[in-house]
């Protein structure tokens, strides 16, 4: 999104939908599978509307809540064995 390529930004996105709708459930039991479900259920409906946006600034604005749901995913799995940053973009909303 930051090189304005509408096409890029739009093939990242369809490219992260279709990994997350890989995610293996089995992997996670009981309580995380019920957290796993509630907050993968925004994630995955955001990133299937980005195959069908026309332009960039649509992208631009689904990628406010992508970005929001993979900060909570992060903050409630802690997925990595090191510390995660969240860094804010001015050109962010």
């Amino acid at each position: 999104m930051a090189a304005d390529d509408f096409e890029k930004a739009k093939e990242a996105g369809i490219i992260m939908n279709a990994s997350i709708m890989k995610m293996d459930m089995n992997l996670f039991k009981g309580d995380a599978h019920a957290l796993w479900m509630k907050l993968s259920s925004s994630l995955k409906s955001d990133l299937q509307q980005i195959a069908h946006m026309e332009n960039l600034k649509s992208i631009r604005e689904k990628f406010i809540s992508i970005s929001n749901s993979m900060i909570e995913i992060a903050e409630s799995f802690d997925p990595l064995p090191k510390t995660i940053y969240v860094q804010h973009c001015p050109m962010a909303n």
